[in-house]
């Protein structure tokens, strides 16, 4: 069996897999979208590991994905991509201002080639989309059993979550005091982790136009989670910024433009693949012909 550890980009994944690790000895495992750590001093690589509890998978990801699931063990699997199947997920959730934020600041350090704003993260304008719709897609499955996490309970969990967690994943061993060890992470590997925030403070990124929108698009999710109030989301959406409408025209033809030049790469993409599959069934009808 699996358990997913499910979450949008920067909202705790790698502190729900060091509070697994460092208080039940639990390992973990990655999808098939996750990297292997940046280049790090042998040492510092293992030390890192260690921590935060990281399993490599002894085979492919399909592979192992299909034995994992019928298999009467528990694997713990950390997620960010929508639910593919309903085995029992725990969801970590953080404020969205802080998650987009913490994200676009994370490819900026890591990604020199990113050029995304936190307005096109907001729009989900990302291959993980939107903050509330990825929320919505694990929050909202048909069926699976499901506990939701935020984050900042993770930074200090109490007793009673960390039973919760056991339970959750039918662990009954020991569990050990929790110590975060997000200094010595971030002395380690600087690039992957920012200030650890459990609570959202105004900075230079939020425009009113970014957060405006943000608002408008995530205002339900934010007061659901207990993170406004139907009060601030009134407030924050109340007034359209000077100057959106005709941005919000230009974005929206710039996104038509990278669609239809999308829709005309797969097209070309498209012909190359039938004249590949007429050479192919030539080709075959030759060999039968030959033999």
């Amino acid at each position: 069996m699996i358990v997913w550890l499910a979450s949008y980009p920067r909202s705790g994944s790698k502190l729900i897999r060091a509070v697994l690790r460092q208080t039940m000895s639990l390992v973990t495992y990655s999808d098939n979208r996750s990297r292997r750590p940046f280049a790090m001093q042998p040492g510092d690589l293992a030390r890192y590991c260690d921590i935060l509890g990281l399993q490599e998978r002894a085979v492919p990801w399909d592979q192992f994905y299909m034995e994992a699931t019928k298999c009467r063990e528990t694997f713990l699997v950390k997620t960010h991509d929508p639910p593919r199947d309903d085995q029992p997920v725990i969801h970590i959730v953080r404020d969205g201002r802080l998650a987009l934020q913490s994200y676009l600041l994370f490819n900026r350090k890591v990604h020199s080639h990113h050029l995304k704003t936190l307005f096109d993260l907001i729009l989900g304008d990302d291959r993980f989309g939107d903050w509330s719709k990825h929320f919505f897609s694990w929050a909202e499955r048909p069926s699976g059993r499901y506990l939701l996490i935020r984050f900042e309970d993770l930074v200090n969990p109490s007793d009673s979550l960390l039973c919760n967690i056991a339970t959750f994943i039918q662990y009954r061993g020991p569990i050990q005091k929790w110590r975060n060890p997000f200094d010595e992470l971030k002395r380690i590997a600087p690039w992957q982790y920012g200030n650890g925030d459990i609570e959202w403070r105004p900075n230079e990124l939020w425009s009113p136009k970014t957060s405006w929108a943000f608002w408008m698009l995530h205002g339900r999710l934010m007061r659901a989670l207990g993170y406004a109030t139907h009060e601030t989301v009134r407030q924050e959406t109340s007034a359209t910024p000077a100057g959106m409408a005709p941005y919000l025209l230009s974005r929206t033809a710039g996104l038509l433009a990278k669609m239809n030049e999308m829709a005309r790469m797969c097209e070309q993409k498209e012909a190359v693949i039938q004249e590949l599959k007429a050479e192919c069934t030539n080709r075959l009808a030759l060999i039968k012909r030959i033999r």
